[in-house]
Parts: C-alpha cells; structure tokens; sequence
C-alpha cells in the first residue's frame, strides 16, 4: 500500500447500503480537499463482487461537479486479481 492509495470495501445488500458507500465516498473527498490531497477521478474504480444492483457511484469535486467513477470488472491491487465473479482462475 502506498500512501496515496485508498481502498474502500463494503458489503451492498439493499439500496440504502449503497446510499451509505456514496456518502462515505462524499466524505472521503471533503476530507481529502480540507488536507489538500485531491483524489484523481480517472484513477477511481468500482468493482460490483458478486452483486448487480448496478448502483452508479461518484466523487464531489470542489467546483460543484460531479464525476462518475468508472465500473470495471476486474482489479489488481498488491498482487491479487479481484473479479466481478469472484472466481480465482485469473490469480492462477
């Protein structure tokens, strides 16, 4: 990990888990632009492991707008591959 890495992982069941990831994420970004350490929208993902409400996520920006996080299927994060599916054939 590196100190400007952040990884957020929470478990969606209903519309209202979903509705709490997006104020987490609005907090984030508040934090973030009080400390002057702005998140970089381009560098965001969003992985839905093992559900499909197709919730649409988004970061705040300072001036207002708002930027989609973009939805992937899979993510390499220090080494392990996390997919969408939850299978492990793309680790081995």
């Amino acid at each position: 990990m590196f100190a400007d890495d952040v990884t957020i992982w929470k478990v969606i069941a209903s519309d209202i888990d979903s509705q709490s990831l997006q104020e987490d994420l609005s907090s984030l970004t508040r934090l973030s632009s009080k400390w002057l350490l702005k998140l970089n929208p381009s560098k965001c993902n969003v992985v839905h492991a093992g559900h499909r409400l197709g919730t649409i996520y988004h970061l705040n920006g300072d001036t207002g707008n708002n930027s989609i996080i973009e939805q992937i299927t899979e993510v390499k994060d220090l080494g392990v591959h996390l997919t969408d599916h939850l299978k492990s054939s793309t680790q081995c």
